[in-house]
C-alpha cells in the first residue's frame, strides 16, 4: 500500500502541471476573446458616431430647407 500512496504522490506534480498548462490555455482563450471583444465595441461605437453625424447633418438640412421657404 505504501508503493500506492509514493506513486500517487509521484503523479500529482505531472497532474498539477497538466491542471496549470489547461489553465493558460483558457486564460489565453479569455483574452483572444476580450480583444474581439474590445473590437466590437470599437465598431459599434464609429457606427453609432456615423449615424449620429447622419441624423445631425439631416437635420441641418431639413432646418436649411425650412428656412429658405
Amino acid at each position: 500500500m505504501n508503493s500506492s500512496v509514493s506513486e500517487d504522490f509521484e503523479l500529482v506534480p505531472h497532474v498539477i502541471g497538466a491542471n496549470i498548462r489547461e489553465l493558460e490555455a483558457l486564460l489565453v482563450n479569455q483574452s483572444h476573446l476580450l480583444v474581439n471583444l474590445e473590437q466590437i465595441l470599437v465598431k459599434l461605437t464609429h457606427l453609432l458616431v456615423s449615424l449620429k453625424q447622419i441624423l445631425v447633418n439631416s437635420s441641418v438640412t431639413q432646418k436649411y430647407e425650412n428656412f429658405r421657404m
